[in-house]
């Protein structure tokens, strides 16, 4: 009998998800659901995700986790005999369909509360691969479905104007996304051309590519008759999702710029539309100074910077992250 009760404590041992030296011995219970939330497919989906591993760590640790947990069919999971007086952090990775995904929340020492459960909100992974993510918009800022940008690699070949010498393609899906994970670090040169009715629309971008990150470009596709200067300024949220309601305000004179602190004296205005993008049109050769700004809840974001817009007949464009 004695020998029955020592195998059956084995078992529940070996089952035991703890790492070594882990130890859990507060009255704290906390709790939440691990859901995906995808922003490469040009909308944001949320699916909860059943039967993945759960871990959590001390805060402060780099590296190895306390205890592990399986997300149950719901997504949900649990873990007892947090001490309030320590920080902890509950993470998950995923890799799904070759995509890296990660999603994190961070407990500090005394912030506990009696609430239902969190959400383990689990994202697109920046770090271990990269992505260029392309969306294709039209001049109102509505996504574009089933186009083709065409990637290069060398402007000599993009400047060609044709396709030739493309490296590959990225197709959009149904709403006007589309991405390519894991290519050599390198600056792209990418161009799309779209036939509709009797009208040719088109756009081309430069981007670089780093070893890690995920890395968005907008395409702003124009009916090739009606290329004309200017600039086109791109918003990105801190998900690098389009960020509406931008204000913009330009300068031609830098020091009107610097010292322009309530924002009462710039050249002209303008605001980041549904897709992120502020465009100004038409106007003369020079560099030009913004200060971009959005209120959010009871925070104001704010961004300086510059662009040259360079000849009569070229749109300067630019990407930039608000957060």
């Amino acid at each position: 009998m004695k020998y029955i009760i020592f195998l059956f404590s084995c078992v529940l041992l070996m089952q035991c998800t703890k790492a070594p030296d882990g130890d859990l011995d507060g009255d704290i219970t906390i709790k939440g659901v691990v859901m995906m939330y995808d922003t490469l497919n040009g909308y944001l989906s949320k699916i909860t995700i059943p039967k993945t591993t759960v871990y959590l760590k001390y805060a402060a640790d780099s590296t190895g986790f306390i205890y592990s947990a399986t997300s149950g069919q719901d997504g949900s999971y649990k873990f007892t005999g947090i001490n309030k007086n320590k920080s902890y952090a509950v993470y998950t990775n995923l890799d799904t369909i070759g995509i890296k995904r990660f999603g994190q929340i961070v407990y500090n020492a005394g912030s506990y509360s009696d609430q239902p459960s969190d959400t383990l909100k689990v994202f697109p992974a920046v770090v271990n691969q990269n992505v260029l993510h392309v969306v294709i918009v039209d001049t109102l800022g509505k996504t574009i479905p089933n186009a083709v940008a065409w990637v290069f690699n060398s402007k000599v070949l993009f400047d060609a104007d044709t396709s030739a010498g493309k490296i590959f393609d990225i197709n959009t899906n149904t709403y006007g996304a589309g991405n390519r994970f894991n290519i050599p670090a390198d600056t792209y040169y990418i161009r799309t051309n779209i036939h509709l009715g009797a009208n040719n629309y088109t756009d081309e971008k430069k981007v670089y590519v780093g070893e890690e990150g995920i890395y968005t470009l907008y395409l702003s596709a124009h009916k090739v008759t009606e290329r004309k200067n200017g600039m086109e300024l791109t918003f990105l949220d801190a998900w690098q999702t389009p960020f509406s309601g931008v204000q913009v305000y330009g300068y031609r004179s830098k020091t009107t710029f610097l010292k322009d602190a309530a924002l009462t004296n710039s050249l002209f205005t303008i605001t980041s539309n549904g897709s992120g993008v502020a465009v100004n049109y038409n106007i003369d050769t020079a560099w030009y100074y913004f200060t971009a700004s959005r209120i959010v809840n009871r925070d104001t974001l704010r961004l300086m910077d510059s662009i040259y817009v360079n000849s009569k007949t070229a749109v300067a464009r630019k990407t930039l992250q608000l957060e």
